[in-house]
């Protein structure tokens, strides 16, 4: 993989990080609910996904203050990530269990769930 733009009038070069290498824990100590959301792309220790899932979830809950439209952008950024790693069955399921009262009616949820439902 490069690690390097050679242009013309122009140099940049950066190391590539593999993700998979990179303890959760390190995302989930942060104090910014967007920083939290790259745990689900780390390793989990050969800890339950499931568990770690939940974890995720509930940081990015209580960092979000309440903040329904930040909750749902993180969500959101969530549902693409764990998608790019094969884990939305453990995220839904998290996301089904975890939502707030508040972002519990119906249409949240068919959102949230939908590309489950029409994988099955």
């Amino acid at each position: 993989m490069a690690s390097d733009i050679d242009r013309k009038n122009h140099y940049y070069q950066y190391q590539t990080i593999d993700m998979h290498q990179v303890d959760c824990s390190v995302f989930l100590a942060q104090d910014k609910p967007e920083a939290v959301v790259p745990a689900i792309l780390c390793d989990f220790q050969k800890q339950d996904k499931r568990r770690i899932i939940r974890k995720i979830l509930n940081r990015v809950q209580q960092l979000t203050c309440n903040n329904m439209a930040q909750y749902r952008d993180c969500i959101l950024m969530l549902e693409v990530l764990s998608g790019l790693i094969k884990q939305e069955n453990h995220l839904y399921v998290g996301i089904k269990t975890l939502l707030p009262v508040g972002l519990l009616t119906l249409a949240n949820i068919i959102f949230c769930l939908l590309p489950f439902l029409l994988c099955l």
